[in-house]
């Protein structure tokens, strides 16, 4: 098959998926295994976070000085187990890890690493996780991701109470939402304050428009990559700017609407 093909060519099967993660899950040291991968993956996530010059020694010493280590080995291990008594396929263990690594990352960066950080990070995220929201609990779950009040970009969440014509823009230039479909919030990102550029986050999707860019729609299973770059981020490839200390929050909130809708 082509490197790229996600089904074959010939009779139409899917490729395999691939475990991602360089474990051995029926074997002896499966918790070993697993508890090592939370150290590349601190790496990475400071990357992203803080860009490819960050020390990261700072970090990993305080996982050993906070006692942390301890808690990535209990979960590390109590995943092995699971792992061993209900075998799951290679999709579903991609999924099991990844979620345990995105939780244990970002309860060590929220509760152990807030002086290092230049940034605060929402105590507030940490309840959801290993949490699934329902639909009614969506609008919590991103607003405490998101902790708007500590933000200066106008945003709205009763959309009865948005200005009509900032509404009408949105609704024109950008927010391309269903009748039926859910909104949750809408940025102002317009110099002038007329709702034509933006962003908005409903039950399904986010939607956003930026200056000089055209308006576009990922659907949650759908957000394959992001990426933070040094003032601005890369969803699926496309330029998004919420300003610096948003895009951080919103990084680890499209991150986790991706990883639960898979779920």
């Amino acid at each position: 098959m082509p490197a790229d093909a996600r089904f074959c060519p010939y009779c139409g099967a899917a490729r395999p998926v691939e475990l991602r993660y360089n474990i051995h899950p029926e074997g002896e040291h499966a918790d070993q295994e697993i508890a090592a991968l939370f150290f590349p993956a601190l790496k990475d996530r400071l990357r992203d976070l803080l860009g490819v010059s960050v020390d990261n020694q700072p970090f990993l010493e305080r996982v050993y000085s906070s006692g942390f280590r301890d808690m990535v080995q209990r979960r590390a291990a109590q995943t092995a187990q699971s792992i061993k008594h209900q075998p799951r396929s290679n999709d579903q263990l991609n999924h099991l890890i990844e979620n345990l690594l995105e939780d244990l990352l970002d309860f060590f960066l929220v509760r152990h690493c807030a002086d290092l950080l230049p940034f605060p990070l929402p105590e507030d995220i940490l309840s959801w996780q290993m949490a699934a929201p329902a639909r009614d609990d969506m609008q919590e779950m991103i607003l405490d991701y998101l902790d708007l009040a500590s933000e200066e970009l106008p945003t709205h969440t009763d959309m009865l109470k948005m200005p009509v014509e900032q509404l009408r823009n949105a609704a024109k230039y950008f927010l391309f939402a269903d009748r039926d479909e859910r909104i949750f919030l809408i940025g102002d990102l317009s110099v002038l304050g007329s709702g034509s550029e933006g962003f908005a986050l409903t039950e399904n999707a986010l939607y956003w428009k930026a200056p000089l860019h055209t308006a576009r729609r990922i659907m949650y299973p759908e957000l394959e990559s992001i990426r933070m770059e040094p003032d601005w981020m890369l969803v699926n490839g496309h330029f998004f700017n919420a300003g610096k200390t948003l895009n951080v929050k919103l990084f680890l909130l499209l991150k986790k609407l991706g990883r639960m809708r898979k779920m």
